[in-house]
């Protein structure tokens, strides 16, 4: 098994942990979470797009990202014209109107501590308004080298000696190739590799393969994608690279240009580590503080997360416990509330120390339901996940009305209403089989 080893270099570090309520957050409450399998789709774009980080990167942040098209996120609208994301090589990008002032870079924004390497954007000192796919102390990595013809002005490198670390997306770095460039496409039968910029020599000699964080926009206004991609990076100070090989995508869809159409997606590629070590991700949004987010967490599947209920619950990888290839996580912006109720049906009068279930018909796009009673000493449930709740007339209980309101992430619909009577209790003029006697019961048999 491989060992960690501590950062070189000191910092300010901030353990301070988050436990707040999310109650009166935004995006814990605007955005709703689904998991589905998709087709991770590595991509690239023309000229140099790995030259926004050094060859041999590791807690950089780029200020500089340009949103290609307007992008409304927690409620703000980033808009084409000013809109930036300040992005992290750990995992996590941020947003801005204007260029951001990036923060966190180090042990307790977006990693625990030069010893512990597990992920904090969501409760660290990092920028708030952003989006965690993959957070945890990340690191370039190089390969083994390769040889390979180049010709000034072509893109093409012919005679590849070996495929074996090709990827596409993988960054290249050699005599006569210029920073950043990476690979869009290869060959291995016809022994080429196709690059993202034209050679600016004449060489056949080696190239050395590197890891990359790249952006690029795909698709076709008003519906683009815009595509922030991780090819074959690994966790800190673990050189030996069989060890991780680490492949995703965040990504931002246009939607439309309708905000409520406008989702952020984390998309995994092929992600494998021989490391029996634990290493603990962050993944979901944060929104403008740290108190408020929207986030997943398991200690034993990628594929079984649930909500997360702390700002510093994670998502544990190792060797068997990792995400599958296209498993993709979408968070989407609430698009209508539900409907309005229906009639309430069950009893009315009821006698006191009675139970009796009150129900309506289910009500498109409602995800749970809230219930009250004006009346008193009446025990029922606030709020259900169906619409039914079994109410408790005590035996001094007083008549009043039910409501009962259709909720989901975007807010209510219509509530409906139903009026309680309770029946007073009458003195029996027997006194057996009981002294006192509701005058809506059935008779004693």
């Amino acid at each position: 098994m491989s060992t960690a080893l501590p950062k070189p270099f000191g910092f300010a570090l901030f353990l301070t942990a988050f436990f707040f309520s999310t109650s009166n957050a935004q995006v814990a409450t605007y955005y709703n979470w689904t998991q589905s399998t998709t087709t991770y789709t590595p991509g690239t774009s023309p000229g140099t797009p790995a030259d926004i980080f050094v060859l041999a990167w590791d807690d950089l942040a780029n200020n500089s990202v340009k949103l290609p098209f307007g992008f409304t996120f927690n409620g703000t609208l980033y808009t084409a014209a000013n809109g930036y994301l300040g992005l992290d090589t750990d995992g996590w990008f941020c947003f801005s109107n204007g260029m951001p002032t990036m923060t966190g870079q180090l042990g307790g924004g977006s990693w625990v501590t030069a010893s512990d390497h597990t992920g904090m954007y969501l409760n660290g000192s990092a920028n708030n308004n952003g989006f965690a796919g993959f957070n945890a102390d990340l690191h370039y990595q190089s390969f083994a080298t390769f040889t390979g013809t180049r010709t000034n002005g072509s893109p093409t490198i012919t005679g590849v000696s070996s495929f074996a670390n090709i990827q596409i997306g993988t960054r290249l770095d050699g005599p006569g190739i210029t920073n950043g460039t990476v690979v869009t496409a290869f060959n291995a039968g016809a022994g080429t590799i196709t690059m993202s910029a034209n050679a600016t020599a004449n060489r056949t000699n080696a190239i050395t393969p590197y890891a990359s964080i790249i952006y690029f926009t795909r698709g076709t206004a008003p519906n683009r994608q815009f595509v922030v991609q991780w090819t074959q990076v690994r966790r800190y100070n673990y050189p030996d690279i069989t060890v991780d090989r680490f492949n995703f995508q965040m990504i931002l869809n246009e939607g439309g240009g309708v905000p409520n159409l406008q989702t952020l997606q984390v998309v995994y590629g092929s992600v494998n580590t021989s490391e029996t070590a634990n290493l603990e991700f962050q993944v979901g949004l944060r929104g403008a503080s740290a108190a408020d987010f929207n986030a997943r967490t398991s200690s034993t599947a990628w594929a079984s997360t649930t909500a997360a209920t702390a700002n510093t619950d994670l998502v544990r990888l190792n060797n068997s416990i990792k995400p599958a290839n296209g498993l993709t996580f979408t968070w989407s912006p609430c698009t209508v509330a539900p409907g309005a109720a229906g009639v309430i049906t069950g009893n009315s009068p009821v006698c006191p120390g009675s139970t009796q279930t009150y129900s309506i018909p289910a009500v498109a796009g409602a995800t749970s339901y809230t219930w009250t009673y004006s009346g008193t000493n009446t025990t029922f449930s606030a709020t259900t996940s169906n619409p039914s709740n079994t109410f408790v007339f005590g035996p001094t209980a007083t008549g009043g009305t039910i409501t009962v309101t259709p909720t989901n992430l975007c807010g209510s619909g219509t509530a409906s209403t139903k009026a309680i009577t309770v029946s007073a209790v009458s003195v029996a003029t027997i006194s057996y089989p009981l002294s006192s006697y509701c005058t809506y019961s059935s008779p004693v048999a």
